[in-house]
């Protein structure tokens, strides 16, 4: 399996996800992780390929290419993963952990959970590797449809109204 990890451009290091990856890599040979590590420690791993940043084409351009997709809880990063038809595994950054200025990431995926949301979601206590099994296992959630055309179609509608 390919795998994409993405922790965006957030100054604060998120070591707990890279230490889960390099686990994740060592347990599982046969997988290649493509990480974009940001500010974190880089992970290394005989099947781990990494970028400190990579640009937004590049991104997308991994979003078609992997059949997974490990993230921190970044509302753009997140949504473009399900326009790729990519359920996300999602972890968020804590607060107390110095991964982030507060807990906004732990509430956002929370938030996405008690709307059902197709994510799986990865906190603290739990395992990544468990939620990579559910991927491999095709547990995956599917079915997220976008409503951004309908969207900009119907604001589009509003403002010729407003504006002559």
């Amino acid at each position: 399996m390919k795998i994409f990890v993405t922790v965006a451009t957030h100054e604060q290091s998120f070591t707990r996800l890279m230490k889960q990856i390099e686990l994740a890599a060592k347990d599982n040979p046969q997988d290649e992780f493509y990480v974009q590590y940001g500010y974190s420690v880089v992970p290394t791993g005989k099947n781990i390929h990494c970028e400190k940043f990579m640009t937004y084409s590049h991104m997308k351009e991994m979003y078609q290419k992997c059949d997974c997709v490990v993230m921190h809880a970044g509302p753009a990063s997140m949504f473009d993963a399900l326009n790729a038809k990519i359920t996300p595994i999602i972890v968020p950054r804590y607060h107390d952990l110095n991964e982030h200025v507060n807990n906004h990431q732990v509430e956002f995926t929370k938030f996405l959970e008690s709307k059902a949301f197709p994510i799986i979601a990865v906190y603290k206590d739990d395992s990544l590797e468990d939620a990579l099994d559910d991927v491999r296992k095709g547990m995956a959630a599917k079915g997220y449809k976008s409503h951004q055309q309908k969207f900009c179609s119907d604001l589009e509608n509003i403002i010729e109204q407003l504006v002559p």
